[in-house]
């Protein structure tokens, strides 16, 4: 039999919770990227510089498949995480643009974290 194990979830390098909407970095970067651009290329030019050293790569001990480019990656990060310190570092550097960034690229189901600051 080939039975699933816990040890066989990918965890989250950041708060260790295991990865169920596997959405790697390099995706939701680009994502992100993306969005910046489009409104500020100076701006996307200082996440792309800040956020490409953030993210090290780092050896999980289970490998990733991403749901969107289907590549498998040690670099495990939850999208929940990535999105929290996207969230806080826009806070720091363009607090107009939180908002309109949570609703895009809201991870936060539970509603316990950065979404409180959503009006639903």
């Amino acid at each position: 039999m080939n039975q699933k194990s816990e040890l066989d979830t990918p965890r989250c390098l950041e708060c260790k919770e295991g990865i169920f909407n596997p959405i790697c970095i390099t995706c939701l970067n680009l994502e992100v990227g993306y969005f910046l651009y489009e409104i500020d290329e100076k701006l996307f030019s200082l996440f792309d510089n800040d956020f490409s050293s953030f993210f090290k790569p780092a050896d999980s001990l289970i490998k990733q498949q991403c749901a969107v480019c289907f590549k498998r990656s040690r670099k495990t990060y939850c999208p929940y995480c990535y999105t929290e310190k996207v969230y806080e570092w826009l806070s720091k550097v363009k607090p107009s643009l939180v908002k309109p960034f949570l609703r895009i690229f809201n991870f936060d189901f539970d509603k316990t974290g950065y979404a409180k600051e959503l009006d639903y």
